[in-house]
């Protein structure tokens, strides 16, 4: 699992390994099981070589949306050029799965988004799209996503994280009225990559809640499950903030493709939150 040690790579290697994977951990930090610079195609080649899975789960990305934009070529490097290089590699060994975590700004529609809907907002999305070409290669199975939790990645802070620190420490926050998702818990995602494992399906999906809300909406939802409140904040909308980056809004999603070969339904963001460790 490449981006073991990050946000969501540390909840979903112990999810693998409670249900009999054999994993390997790739990050940089001491806690990985295996190192590499992924920028690297030797150095992504000797890793693979020295292990020879026979399933890459690739997490490993660029996800600051700002610097994303303001350098192009690192984001490109870091969201393109390691997955291509796990890519090089599974098609000389012609027998390894690849799942691949790509995301919800694909999208920026009114309504829920079907996998076709793309509708590209930022180097970010552009940048993710050609990793999907690129994963497409070897009919990876490519997930497109957004998820919340408890951070258990020293240095990494979830949108739940920052939703306590900012009801424990009250200071200037707008929350976002105009920003729309649906995403799931760490637990449910990880949930999502074990089954896909097993079940090795090529193509696209969408893995979202059933229902859908603002960032404002959510935000507030979480703080009342904490136990904590929100009362400082104010309402805004992406227009109100300067950002480097252009956000798309209309994030939410239709799961149904997905659902279909899961055989199950996901569930609404309310009960994915009741379930989840925040």
């Amino acid at each position: 699992m490449t981006g073991g040690t990050g946000l969501l790579g540390t909840r979903v290697v112990p999810c693998l390994r409670e249900a009999g994977f054999d994993v390997m951990s790739h990050g940089l930090r001491d806690e990985a099981d295996v190192r590499a610079d992924l920028l690297s195609r030797d150095d992504t080649r000797l890793m693979l070589d020295s292990i020879r899975p026979k399933a890459v789960v690739h997490l490993v990305g660029a996800t600051s949306v700002d610097r994303c934009e303001a350098d192009p070529d690192w984001a490109y490097g870091i969201n393109v050029l390691t997955l291509q290089h796990v890519v090089d590699w599974i098609q000389d060994s012609d027998d390894s799965q690849l799942i691949y975590m790509s995301t919800d700004h694909m999208y920026d529609g009114i309504g829920k988004n079907s996998e076709e809907d793309v509708n590209l907002r930022n180097v970010y999305a552009l940048t993710k799209l050609w990793a999907e070409s690129a994963a497409a290669r070897v009919d990876g199975t490519i997930i497109r996503s957004n998820f919340f939790g408890r951070s258990h990645s020293s240095g990494r802070a979830s949108f739940t994280d920052w939703v306590r620190k900012a009801a424990e420490q009250p200071c200037d926050v707008t929350l976002m009225t105009d920003v729309v998702f649906s995403p799931l818990s760490m637990e449910t995602l990880s949930g999502v990559i074990r089954d896909l494992l097993r079940l090795a399906i090529p193509g696209v999906f969408n893995a979202g809640s059933q229902d859908s809300m603002s960032k404002r909406d959510f935000a507030l939802m979480i703080a009342e499950r904490m136990g904590l409140s929100l009362d400082g904040s104010k309402d805004g909308t992406l227009q109100d903030l300067t950002l480097g980056a252009r956000r798309p809004t209309g994030m939410a999603m239709n799961s149904r493709r997905l659902e279909a070969k899961l055989g199950s339904r996901f569930l609404t963001l309310r009960e994915e939150l009741d379930s989840a460790e925040i």
